[in-house]
């Protein structure tokens, strides 16, 4: 039986998905080549999701510490059982893995038992990658004025900057691109190379 298992940051739409893909294969209002074979016990929030997204109502978002995990066995038209695990962290508990450098130890052990992943993006949340003229200044804001050369002090005292003063900088604030790449590395490394893991990204835009 094949593995799937969902990621994803913050507000991209993993649990709209969830309720769309629940819906879809067990009403069979839309001929598909997956249909619906069973779910896990824990899953009964999903017909409260699925009516909001019904309703054209905006999904709740997965709140820490209120996570409830998903699984889906759907079956193809091959007759094939594929298992699908939604294990609804929060896009926190993602966010968390790259500033923080960790996650949870159950989800550590999904991960490595997964064979593919689907991976969620938002275009609307996107963080876009600094410039080099961004980076220059983030740089320049990281040392102290007393340890800035005499010039570079004088400098600014008769040409002061029109820039907007730069933000201490945090992980958090790291461009979407790299959070996403540390998160598949996290992967690699658990899965300690025993087999290839296929990977879907899939841009998300349900609500």
């Amino acid at each position: 039986m094949t593995s799937i298992l969902s990621m994803g940051l913050p507000e991209v739409g993993k649990t709209t998905f969830l309720a769309a893909l629940w819906h879809v294969t067990e009403s069979g209002e839309v001929q598909a080549s997956l249909s619906l074979e069973r779910i896990s016990e824990n899953a009964k929030h999903l017909n409260s999701i699925r009516s909001d997204w019904l309703r054209l109502e905006k999904v709740g978002r997965t709140i820490p510490g209120q996570e409830q995990p998903t699984t889906l066995w759907l079956r193809d038209d091959r007759g094939v059982v594929g298992e699908v695990l939604f294990p609804d962290l929060s896009g926190e508990s993602f966010e968390g893995a790259w500033s923080e450098r960790h996650w949870p130890k159950e989800y550590d052990q999904l991960v490595s038992a997964a064979d593919g992943l689907l991976v969620f993006v938002h275009p609307e949340t996107l963080k876009e990658p600094f410039t080099i003229a961004e980076m220059q200044r983030m740089a320049e804001a990281a040392i102290p004025e007393e340890e800035q050369e005499p010039e570079k002090q004088q400098l600014e005292v008769e040409e002061p900057s029109t820039e907007a003063s730069v933000e201490e900088w945090s992980p958090l604030k790291a461009p979407t691109q790299v959070q996403l790449v540390d998160l598949l590395q996290f992967t690699e490394k658990t899965q300690r190379g025993k087999r290839q893991v296929r990977v879907a990204v899939i841009v998300s835009a349900w609500d």
